[in-house]
């Protein structure tokens, strides 16, 4: 085993929390965006459930956010309270609710999308459109390769 692929797990880990406290800290000093103390789960949720404007079920959410189903419902609730989501019953299965965005989490998508473009073109800055394509094509393989794991079990 080569020295990179040792220190390979180390390093993602490290770049995933570098990422994560740089929007953390671009959230949590807006005033706009304040009052909602959004966390980095919160503001995934919006993301999410902006870029599906028909909404997602609890699950689908929890899947997509990668955070276990309880932790989900406490979020939601969170949420909901604060008037940025709301459940709604699913068409098709009375057991099952689809989490909408409201308005007031429609205004602030704009905003937290803002601090991820930021984020996201200081941390590539420097690197080319080629090697960044290789990196993407790497980390979806690798994502691949993991997800195919839980599936053989």
């Amino acid at each position: 085993m080569s020295e990179v692929s040792k220190h390979f797990g180390e390093l993602f880990i490290s770049v995933s929390h570098q990422w994560r406290v740089q929007l953390d800290t671009h959230l949590r000093n807006d005033e706009r965006l304040r009052p909602y103390n959004l966390s980095l789960a919160k503001w995934r949720v919006l993301l999410r459930l902006h870029r599906n404007p028909d909404g997602l079920s609890q699950r689908q959410l929890a899947e997509q956010v990668g955070v276990e189903g309880p932790t989900m419902v406490g979020l939601i609730d969170r949420m909901e309270a604060d008037g940025l989501i709301e459940r709604r019953a699913c068409p098709n299965d009375r057991r099952s609710n689809i989490v909408h965005l409201l308005p007031t989490g429609l205004n602030l998508t704009p905003i937290i999308e803002e601090y991820a473009e930021k984020v996201r073109n200081a941390g590539l800055q420097g690197i080319s459109e080629q090697d960044l394509q290789q990196c993407f094509a790497t980390l979806v393989h690798i994502r691949d390769t993991l997800a195919a794991l839980d599936q053989q079990k």
